[in-house]
């Protein structure tokens, strides 16, 4: 996993981004940016791994999410408890090759 991840300015100018409640914004550059994500932006993590690293409650974590997904822009199985960050290398790439 990475070590180093950036995060573009570009974020704050995305529209639905900029509709996001301020902890569903939390939520999400975490869910971009945290060690556990891969290359891919498809990997494992659950409600309370979300919340113990966040410091939100899980049904507050839970309540994101869902605001986030309902926006089409990650897509969570809470069976599976795999996440899908859609543009997760549009905010992190470093260069237009990636």
């Amino acid at each position: 996993m990475a070590r180093y991840r950036q995060i573009h300015n570009q974020i704050w100018s995305d529209p639905d981004f900029e509709l996001l409640s301020p902890f569903s914004k939390l939520i999400f550059i975490f869910l971009f940016s945290n060690p556990h994500r891969n290359e891919s932006g498809l990997y494992q993590i659950t409600y309370k791994k979300i919340s113990n690293e966040t410091c939100l409650g899980v049904e507050q974590v839970k309540e994101c999410m869902a605001e986030i997904e309902n926006r089409e822009m990650i897509f969570y199985d809470p069976d599976n408890m795999v996440v899908f960050v859609k543009n997760a290398l549009k905010y992190q790439s470093i260069s237009p090759k990636v």
